[in-house]
């Protein structure tokens, strides 16, 4: 298969329906959904949900935006995945891109997430006409702020995400100008 990027660490591949195991193990660990269910893990209509999504995605946009598969080169193992999408509020808004991510615990705390989101920066600055890229977290996940923090982008605003099943909704979007 046609790695999508690469990294020093990384391989970055286009999900397929099969996957759907891959997703419901990583969906399946309550710390890696704290922030994304309230530690609610994925059920099988929701794991259904989310692949074709991804598979929907990478088809329109013929694999330059989308979900992707991280796959740890050393092992060859599933280390979650990165996305690289126009915001769910404008999807043919192409100039503005959503980055985001979700990994595995134990791939936690070891540059993994910055090494990704930098790569698919660097990506949008040489081969998409990409004008902005986005992320946002809920306040309370300062892992994923300080990742976004590393990698260049810089607090945009604070939000309420309602759609959030707990109870603090706060959340902030960071944000960085390519042009």
């Amino acid at each position: 298969m046609k790695a999508y990027l690469e990294t020093q660490r990384i391989i970055f591949v286009n999900f397929e329906k099969e996957d759907h195991v891959l997703i419901k193990e990583l969906d399946s660990d309550p710390e890696v959904v704290k922030y994304i269910s309230n530690g609610i893990p994925s059920d099988d209509q929701e794991v259904s949900r989310a692949i074709n999504i991804f598979l929907t995605l990478n088809e329109k946009y013929n694999q330059s935006l989308g979900f992707w598969k991280a796959i740890n080169k050393e092992t060859n193992q599933f280390m979650g995945w990165f996305h690289f999408r126009p915001l769910k509020s404008n999807l043919d808004d192409l100039e503005n891109i959503e980055l985001g991510y979700r990994l595995k615990k134990k791939f936690w705390g070891k540059g993994y997430a910055t090494e990704g989101s930098i790569a698919l920066i660097e990506k949008a600055r040489l081969n998409l006409n990409i004008k902005k890229i986005w992320a946002h977290a809920m306040l309370k996940n300062t892992a994923s702020i300080n990742v976004m923090q590393k990698i260049g982008l810089t607090h945009d605003y604070d939000d309420i995400y309602e759609q959030w099943p707990g109870e603090d909704k706060r959340c902030v979007w960071y944000s960085l100008n390519l042009e």
